[in-house]
């Protein structure tokens, strides 16, 4: 059951970071007019999903669903399911930035476990 919870809590928090960095994108788009920032805030999300979440998961699904959000919202001919060269390369490059991100913080994590274990 602790799994259970676990699972549910890493996608609620997946959910609402990405949920977050989505509102706030479209509050910068409608304030100052430029697209500059958006994909930099959503890789900002993909990195907070992977250090706040437990596993490899929670990463690779934010950045695939990062850079769909990317393609449909922010990419033109916008609110369209068409994916552009453009969307796909985003894909590709926020999964590997996922990926390291994920790698590094399950890395610190882990060294974090084994220092506080030989404290003791």
């Amino acid at each position: 059951m602790k799994k259970w919870k676990a699972w549910l809590k890493d996608g609620l928090l997946t959910a609402a970071i990405m949920s977050a960095a989505f509102l706030l994108n479209q509050l910068l788009l409608q304030v100052f007019h430029t697209q500059t920032m958006i994909s930099m805030l959503f890789v900002l999300g993909v990195y907070l999903v992977s250090l706040v979440t437990r596993t490899y998961f929670w990463g690779i699904g934010a950045s695939l669903v990062s850079a769909l959000m990317i393609n449909y919202s922010f990419t033109y001919p916008h609110f369209s399911d068409m994916i552009t060269p453009e969307g796909l390369s985003s894909a590709i490059i926020m999964l590997i930035v996922s990926v390291i991100t994920g790698t590094m913080t399950t890395k610190i994590k882990r060294q974090n476990k084994m220092k506080a274990e030989a404290e003791r």
